[in-house]
């Protein structure tokens, strides 16, 4: 059912890097992590095609889970982007929760420089492809992670979703959530951010800013 797994047991410092695989057809997470911290995923396609082969979709691409923290996802380095598509859930989560002040699940985690929801062709002088996601881009209940310079669009719900209280303290920057193109437009199919929970239990203290949100459905 997953691709690659670190269970929630693995030791503080057991780490992997996800380095330049294509992943297809996982009907849980392509990559689980449960355990372990400071991994990495780079240069690695979830969706589309890679080499001339149809991906088949995973549920979601990436999972991190409570127990695993600073796991890096990309870079600003454009050989280092992953790209985060076709799922039929989210492309990425990011597990946790609230109780008050106290908050749980993974943090200190950075999603910074991928493709998620779209995908590129024609090299330089391309343009961006629909892979959207079924549902959220990036759904986001933990703490403290930095989600920045990634192109967001093409994705059945939000581009990027932070639910309930224990979505606090992240930093979101300077992200294309819904854009276009040349060609045409990447819009999310809802928000392009969408901040969601009940009374005395919605994300908090979270850092908004430099982004530039167009052609989402509700914005």
């Amino acid at each position: 059912t997953n691709g690659l797994t670190v269970p929630a047991g693995a030791a503080d410092n057991v780490s992997i890097v996800v380095w330049g695989i294509a992943f297809s057809g996982f009907s849980n997470a392509a990559v689980n992590l449960l355990g372990g911290s400071g991994h990495s995923i780079v240069a690695s396609r979830f969706g589309g095609t890679a080499s001339g082969h149809d991906l088949v979709a995973n549920d979601e691409d990436i999972h991190l889970g409570a127990g695993t923290h600073d796991v890096t996802i990309g870079s600003t380095d454009k050989v280092d982007r992953n790209i985060v598509s076709g799922a039929t859930g989210s492309g990425i989560g990011l597990v946790g929760g609230g109780n008050g002040a106290v908050f749980t699940g993974t943090h200190d985690n950075h999603i910074v420089g991928n493709l998620i929801g779209v995908g590129w062709t024609g090299g330089a002088s391309g343009h961006f492809t629909n892979l959207g996601n079924g549902t959220r881009g990036i759904i986001m209940q933990a703490h403290d992670n930095e989600i920045s310079w990634n192109w967001i669009g093409d994705n059945g719900q939000s581009g990027i979703a932070l639910s309930g209280g224990g979505a606090s303290n992240n930093t979101i920057e300077y992200n294309y959530i819904g854009f276009g193109d040349s060609v045409g437009v990447h819009g999310n199919g809802q928000a392009g951010m969408h901040l969601g929970g009940d009374a005395g239990d919605a994300p908090t203290a979270n850092t908004i800013r430099y982004n530039v949100l167009a052609a989402n459905v509700t914005q």
